[in-house]
């Protein structure tokens, strides 16, 4: 089953490979890109190398669309629920990361990872499966 963290950012905050590449170096675990892909503008697949182990994990960029923010707004108002901040969120942001993981190794290298760009582009890390947001500081 595949394991999603999605990451509500603007692109332009969205750091370059070398950025990108120097901070996961530092991160526990360090972590190796094995690839030069720009992730601002790259889909597909990732490979890295994490604690010495090559895995990686599935990238997808989108554009958040106005239509989006919309319905988000009206299911808000049709649910009586309260805006937890997640609608400031959306319309702050104008990207959408999809990181995916398939295994338990593709998933821990991309838990990194989205915590290291979600960090750097000052964005919402979000986990679906567990409902556990990181919001930027």
């Amino acid at each position: 089953m595949a394991y999603d963290l999605i990451i509500y950012t603007q692109r332009a905050r969205l750091p370059g490979h070398e950025a990108l590449r120097d901070a996961l170096a530092v991160a526990q675990p360090p972590v190796e890109l094995l690839a030069t892909q720009d992730l601002r503008v790259s889909r597909g697949f990732v490979p890295v190398r994490v604690a010495g182990n090559e895995t990686g994990f599935e990238i997808r960029l989108s554009t958040i669309e106005t239509d989006e923010i919309a319905d988000y707004e009206a299911d808000l108002e049709s649910s009586g629920e309260q805006d937890d901040g997640f609608l400031r969120t959306l319309r702050e942001s104008d990207t959408r990361l999809t990181l995916t993981a398939k295994t338990d190794d593709e998933k821990v290298a991309a838990e990194l990872v989205a915590t290291v760009l979600a960090r750097l582009s000052k964005g919402l890390l979000a986990d679906p499966q567990t409902g556990i947001d990181v919001w930027p500081t």
